[in-house]
């Protein structure tokens, strides 16, 4: 999706390297990140770390991420990362 920053990698990891690394290089206080690619638990393990990476630089920052299904919200819900918006993808 255009303007979207999607994670890149062949493994959860590396995926995740590449959201550290973008936060840390790019001004994004209001960062949007398509993972509407992976699945569920890769999906979600991405939102928590990249949430918590992104709080770190920019405490007032957004994070919005496009999702392939509500089943991703539910798993995150229970986190209760304040600065993360879901967008499911149709």
């Amino acid at each position: 999706m255009q303007g979207y920053f999607t994670p890149k990698g062949s493994n959860t990891d590396l995926k995740i390297n590449s959201v550290k690394k973008y936060i840390a290089n790019t001004d994004c206080k209001h960062l949007k990140m398509d993972i509407s690619s992976l699945n569920p638990l890769e999906a979600s393990k991405i939102v928590a770390l990249s949430s918590t990476n992104h709080y770190l630089k920019y405490p007032k920052g957004i994070l919005d991420c496009i999702v392939k299904s509500k089943n991703i919200i539910d798993l995150v819900k229970p986190l209760i990362l304040g600065n993360v918006r879901f967008l499911t993808k149709a």
